[in-house]
């Protein structure tokens, strides 16, 4: 990243080719966390880590307080649900609710093609995009998120296409 640097600020272009390394980056990782909860919302950890991440903002503190609401036996998705039916805390619930209209919306888009333009609205709809663009290696992050969109839209030119075909892809 230093070398990187200085050659930018000789205006010498450069260019990183992606890695494995590439899916474990923060915003890729919360944002396939976040496609992995659109395709199955039974994932107790990949929710945990989309509330957790700044696309939601939850603190550890609220997510044990949604747990222990529930208690232990009940899965985690199910907890969020509970919580925002029942749960004491006012201001929890009310957050609680706003991330889960937000889900729902996400659900409600066609995901069975265009995942490319998928992934771009839920940029669009959450900030997440923009809010990566503007931390520390702001450039290199909105890139990682460009490129996921990129291989969303060639995932698409082959022959497969859906949310829940390139959720796997990436998995593997």
């Amino acid at each position: 990243e230093i070398l990187r640097e200085q050659l930018k600020s000789r205006n010498i272009r450069t260019y990183v080719t992606v890695d494995a390394g590439y899916f474990e980056a923060l915003e890729v990782n919360t944002f396939v966390s976040l496609m992995r909860i659109i395709d199955h919302a039974h994932q107790d950890i990949p929710l945990a880590a989309v509330m957790k991440s700044a696309l939601c903002g939850f603190t550890s503190d609220e997510l044990v307080c949604i747990r222990a609401f529930a208690g232990v036996d009940t899965a985690f998705c199910d907890a969020v649900r509970l919580y925002e039916a029942e749960g004491p805390d006012r201001e929890l619930r009310k957050k609680v609710e706003s991330f889960l209209k937000d889900y729902e919306a996400i659900r409600s888009m066609n995901l069975n093609r265009d995942i490319d333009r998928v992934i771009e609205a839920i940029y669009d709809r959450t900030g997440f995009y923009l809010y990566c663009a503007a931390l520390p290696g702001g450039e290199r992050r909105a890139s990682n998120l460009d490129m996921l969109m990129t291989y969303a839209a060639q995932y698409e030119a082959g022959q497969s296409s859906g949310l829940f075909s390139f959720v796997r892809y990436i998995e593997q």
